[in-house]
């Protein structure tokens, strides 16, 4: 059975293998899907699918693609938590560090940081009476 999103807005949609439904019409500079130049694509298809998103919420798009607007693709949640998960997204896709190619090492407070780059730094602290 097709969604409410889905009869209206079925030729904007382009239904992937993996998922997705990649919205085909506007797309914003940061890679979003716009309706009518000023709502987000994706937030308006949660609304009609599943309601309103709970205040103080925003959509992670847990497929990590910003033009898909499948509502299963996507879960409200903070924006601290939302910025977390894209920064581990991200780092999961680097599995060396960019500067000197060295592995990442994780610290006690669970934040990732490569070791040659971190001895550089001291070094070039200790060297500037920083340290």
């Amino acid at each position: 059975m097709r969604s409410i999103f889905e009869t209206r807005y079925a030729d904007r949609i382009e239904r992937r293998p993996d998922g997705c439904w990649i919205w085909k019409g506007r797309v914003d500079k940061d890679g979003y899907g716009r309706v009518g130049g000023t709502v987000a694509a994706h937030r308006m298809v949660w609304e009609i699918e599943r309601g309103p998103i709970p205040e103080g919420m925003t959509l992670d798009h847990l497929c990590s693609t910003r033009p898909c607007v499948n509502p299963t693709h996507l879960e409200p949640v903070t924006y601290h938590v939302n910025r977390r998960r894209v920064d581990e997204r991200r780092r999961a896709r680097e599995p060396v560090c960019q500067r000197c190619g060295g592995e990442w090492t994780i610290n006690r407070r669970g934040v990732r940081h490569c070791q040659p780059c971190t001895a550089e730094k001291r070094r070039q602290l200790r060297e500037e009476g920083f340290e």
